[in-house]
């Protein structure tokens, strides 16, 4: 309904996180123009939008960047079109309280029925390989020497 209003047309639109998405336009054009429409609202004088860089030139990762308490009545304002727009019309707190991050380490479990943890990290590269040789899959010659499987240290 948002997007509506602010007539913003998706070819596709995804939620990504609680409060982000990625809209994917038909056309370099209608993603610039929604780009321009959404960087235009500000509440307290900051942009309500955070809006990233694309993965491609149709499409635009967004979210809503207001993290504090938004007191009733609290209006935003639309520059692209001048107008005022309550805050609670579009948004509203969840109830969940959000108190994580990601961890820049990550996690990878293979259910594999045996259980075993890794006395150090694995490096990324190392994923590929590891699952090409449980799955009993050749690996490509020109990425053979990217990594090495793990597949010997946990089952």
């Amino acid at each position: 309904m948002m997007l509506k209003v602010l007539d913003i047309t998706a070819q596709n639109l995804q939620p990504t996180m609680t409060h982000q998405f990625m809209l994917k336009s038909s056309n370099k054009l209608e993603a610039d123009r929604a780009r321009q429409k959404l960087s235009a609202w500000s509440y307290n004088g900051e942009q309500v939008f955070d809006i990233n860089e694309r993965s491609d030139e149709n499409s635009i990762y967004f979210g809503n960047q207001i993290s504090s308490m938004v007191p009733d009545g609290v209006i935003i304002h639309d520059h692209y079109n001048d107008k005022e727009i309550k805050f609670k019309k579009y948004f509203y707190r969840i109830n969940e309280v959000k108190s994580g991050c990601h961890h820049p380490d990550g996690v990878l479990w293979f259910k594999t029925g045996k259980h075993a943890n890794m006395s150090h990290k694995a490096s990324i590269l190392d994923i590929f390989p590891t699952i090409a040789e449980i799955m009993d899959t050749e690996i490509p010659a020109e990425i053979r020497n990217f990594g090495k499987s793990l597949k010997d240290e946990f089952l």
